[in-house]
């Protein structure tokens, strides 16, 4: 009997622990701090993003004068080069007729670029020199047998016053000297439209 009396105390004093131990649970949830704590725990604020930095305005890249010239007659130097060959050679009347014109309004068109820098001040002497790429295409094109040489020489106009379009739209907007920049502007129409006779004569 007395076991089962100490038994039966034993059970009643647990009971009272488990319930003093859930009242202590019950109090901590009243407990501002510690139910702030949880929160925290559980949830986070997401991080505000970072603004994007600003984009740096970029400056258009202005055209240096020299290289502009020098380009422009090195251009214009290939286009007779070229066209004094196929002046020479078998061809049919119209395209004989293109490089003779071509001859003659590129010689102009140097000239004229020439007198242009050298009123400048201070002057700029250009340099129509050919480059090796150019020196290449040209000896190439002296190569090419009479079927294939229209065509050849065709399409080295075409390409030839392309680069010459964008030599001199890209100065007329961007270069440093105003009286290039008008010149630039002016040969623009003349160039564009021995760009479409090239392209006409092409398709043929």
């Amino acid at each position: 009997m007395a076991g089962l009396r100490i038994a039966r105390r034993m059970a009643a004093l647990g009971t009272m622990a488990g319930l003093g131990a859930a009242l202590a649970s019950l109090a901590s949830c009243g407990d501002p701090q510690r139910r702030d704590a949880t929160r925290n725990l559980l949830v986070e604020e997401p991080a505000a993003e970072p603004e994007p930095a600003p984009r740096p305005t970029r400056a258009p890249t202005v055209v240096d004068a020299q290289d502009f010239i020098d380009r422009a007659a090195t251009i214009d130097a290939f286009i007779i080069a070229t066209s004094e060959l196929a002046a020479r050679r078998p061809a049919a009347v119209d395209v004989r007729a293109f490089a003779r014109s071509m001859i003659d309004e590129h010689q102009r068109a140097l000239a004229g670029l020439r007198a242009a820098t050298g009123r400048l001040t201070p002057p700029l002497t250009l340099d129509a020199t050919l480059p090796i790429d150019m020196r290449a295409r040209l000896d190439a094109l002296r190569d090419t047998d009479d079927d294939a040489f229209a065509g050849a020489y065709l399409r080295a106009q075409v390409s030839a016053h392309e680069t010459a379009m964008v030599t001199l739209q890209s100065y007329a907007v961007s270069g440093n000297i105003a009286a290039l920049k008008e010149l630039a502007r002016d040969r623009i129409p003349e160039i564009n439209r021995h760009l479409v006779q090239a392209r006409e004569l092409e398709t043929r």
